[in-house]
């Protein structure tokens, strides 16, 4: 795995991941993981010249940031998400409405199962 930071922003990091023919590059924040994309070599090694650096000692930081409650609240964000893309998916915007209502992370969580019950998926996008 590569491990790279930013150049202009020190709150980005990214690794990249083989996937088959092409490679996965996953940015990361204090928060959490934020977006990835799939690339070809050549996509890569342009992206990673134009925007980021080596830089192996990111992998400590990104290790400090795992351990805390912004990563944590960041990680229950992408499964309140993760289950609204689902509801979208499946035409259920009153699910994903229901879901979006609830003010507590932690209660929106609590809803998921029943909304994956209610859609008859095993999992969420």
């Amino acid at each position: 795995m590569r491990i790279l930071r930013h150049q202009r922003d020190d709150k980005r990091i990214a690794t990249v991941t083989p996937q088959g023919d092409q490679f996965r590059l996953t940015n990361w924040r204090p928060n959490g993981p934020s977006s990835h994309t799939v690339l070809s070599a050549k996509e890569l090694e342009r992206e990673i010249a134009w925007d980021w650096t080596e830089d192996p000692s990111a992998g400590e930081t990104l290790e400090a940031w795992s351990n805390t409650p912004e990563w944590e609240r960041g990680l229950k964000g992408l499964q309140v998400l993760a289950a609204w893309n689902t509801c979208s998916f499946y035409g259920r915007y009153d699910l994903g409405r229901t879901l979006y209502a609830e003010t507590d992370i932690d209660k929106a969580l609590a809803l998921i199962p029943g909304i994956m019950r209610e859609l008859g998926v095993s999992r969420l996008f």
